[in-house]
């Protein structure tokens, strides 16, 4: 990891470059997510207050919401699980929630920004939702 640091490259195209077998990057760098990833949920599953920053961007045009989280009682931050926010006019599926009627009347009208502004407010939801082990989504705050 810190040849690829140093080389400014992906671990992927780092394997191309030294003609080894990706998979074994691919490997090493998904263990990392994932000890990343619970030491992230092991700091902030008992939080109350979380300071969030978030950027809207488009990587591989896909629209991504990437975001990090901070707690300012054990001083510690971490990024969020970044989430591909999918543009269209559906929200969920058919009878998988009750939709609030505020929203029902903007599905209805197809108002697109704030359809979207509404998925981005799931999209966070479900990243604080993953940094928390569940246990709160947007709702909680």
């Amino acid at each position: 990891m810190q040849d690829s640091a140093q080389m400014n490259m992906s671990l992927r195209r780092l394997a191309e470059v030294r003609k080894l077998p990706s998979r074994s990057f691919d490997h090493i760098l998904a263990k990392s997510l994932l000890m990343y990833e619970a030491r992230a949920v092991d700091l902030f599953i008992r939080e109350n207050h979380l300071s969030i920053v978030t950027d809207g961007s488009c990587h591989s045009c896909k629209d991504m919401l990437i975001s990090i989280a901070y707690s300012h009682r054990i001083e510690s931050f971490a990024h969020m699980t970044g989430q591909v926010i999918y543009p269209s006019k559906i929200v969920t599926l058919a009878d998988e929630f009750q939709v609030d009627p505020d929203l029902e009347r903007v599905l209805a009208r197809r108002e697109q920004d704030r359809l979207s502004s509404y998925k981005l407010m799931q999209g966070l939801s479900h990243q604080i939702t993953l940094i928390t082990n569940g246990q709160k989504s947007l709702d909680s705050f």
